[in-house]
């Protein structure tokens, strides 16, 4: 019985073959597209799910209506508000972070500096930076590592890079000079993280070095007034039982009380982004080169309700 099955659908396929093809073809094709979907969407939303207290973790984003009625996304805080870290309670670390390319020297004795040039990956941060992200720490102490001016963590990757394969705990205190006359120590190393984030970055510089030398006039150390869009960004973790909906209606107290005008534009607004959500943020580019996150390869477009996604090249 079976036989005759078989032997009914091999005549049926052999007489209509051009429609056997087009069948056989488009099956294929939307299998095949199936799974490139799933590849595609899963890699997009595995970015930062790592994090521990991942859902505590959020970016201080803002949006202002400029006079001739554009809107602008704002990824940092701007001088207006800068007080907002010690005038607003909620926030159980909190860390702005500036991103500083740079040319990288490393001295070696008996010849010439080896150099190196980053652009996307060495950051200048307060100490709290390591209490809302988490590492594995191979030499040095998170508590300490970023209390005193010019010191540097490094990340496993970029030690090796930079010393070769000599042991973690001789590296710390070795000297890395960036930009030429910004001389730093290691006082820490890092393992790399493994999965998939948007902030790889491997140098983490001591807020405490900008308040000395060239660095001091454009990045402070006792507020955030200086963090410029697209080169700059404010973390902040919560303290267990804030939601980010009560942080966002201090924020807007805050301005509403605080900021009169804004040289800005006609209506500043600030709110919490959650971490796992910055990745999908086609607003953060604005088409800036300075931007140094990727670009998503699904974009993510919300609107009334419904999900649409569609694709774009990746950028790094």
């Amino acid at each position: 019985m079976l036989g005759n099955y078989f032997r009914m659908a091999w005549r049926n396929i052999t007489k209509h073959k051009l429609f056997t093809i087009i069948n056989v073809v488009g099956l294929a094709v939307g299998i095949c597209s199936c799974i490139v979907i799933y590849i595609i969407t899963s890699y997009e939303f595995s970015f930062d799910k790592f994090h521990p207290d991942k859902e505590r973790i959020y970016r201080i984003t803002g949006e202002n209506l400029r006079n001739n009625g554009e809107k602008e996304f704002l990824n940092s805080i701007i001088p207006d508000v800068a007080g907002i870290q010690n005038d607003i309670p909620g926030f159980e670390a909190k860390a702005g972070i500036f991103y500083y390319g740079a040319k990288i020297d490393i001295p070696r004795t008996g010849s010439k500096p080896a150099e190196f040039f980053s652009n996307s990956d060495v950051i200048i941060t307060w100490p709290g930076y390591f209490d809302i992200f988490k590492y594995d720490w191979l030499a040095g102490n998170p508590k300490t590592a970023l209390n005193e001016p010019y010191k540097v963590v490094l990340s496993e990757s970029k030690a090796h890079k930079y010393f070769g394969n000599e042991p973690f705990n001789k590296i710390v205190g070795k000297t890395i000079i960036y930009n030429d006359s910004l001389q730093v120590a290691v006082s820490g190393i890092i393992k790399d993280w493994t999965e998939h984030t948007d902030f790889p970055v491997t140098d983490i510089i001591s807020i405490g070095t900008a308040s000395n030398g060239f660095l001091k006039r454009d990045i402070p150390v006792l507020d955030w007034s200086s963090l410029q869009p697209h080169r700059s960004m404010v973390f902040v973790k919560l303290n267990r039982g804030i939601t980010a909906a009560q942080m966002n209606l201090q924020l807007a107290q805050y301005i509403k009380s605080r900021v009169k005008t804004s040289g800005f534009g006609t209506l500043l607004s600030l709110k919490l982004q959650p971490l796992d959500d910055i990745h999908f943020t086609n607003d953060y580019y604005q088409g800036d080169d300075g931007d140094f996150q990727k670009r998503t390869f699904a974009h993510i477009i919300r609107f009334n309700g419904y999900c649409t996604i569609y694709f774009n090249y990746c950028r790094s």
